[in-house]
């Protein structure tokens, strides 16, 4: 992997909660930085019959870092 990039700074997960329309289109609905804060939506919507699910995204702040982490 080699030496981080300069002035590296690792990525934040994101907890994205996202549903399926009918078409299979794919929107998010709500993103949390903490883990614990997304199921609380998830299970609202699942409960109103919705099809969501939660998505962990890593955030960075630049190219160079990602490209570090892949």
């Amino acid at each position: 992997m080699g030496a981080p990039p300069e002035d590296y700074t690792p990525p934040v997960p994101v907890y994205l909660v996202e549903e399926a329309n009918t078409a299979g289109e794919i929107g998010q609905v709500g993103g949390f930085f903490s883990e614990g804060e997304a199921p609380e939506l998830l299970r609202r919507l699942l409960a109103e019959g919705r099809d969501a699910y939660i998505n962990v995204v890593a955030v960075h702040q630049r190219a160079v870092d990602y490209e570090y982490d892949r």
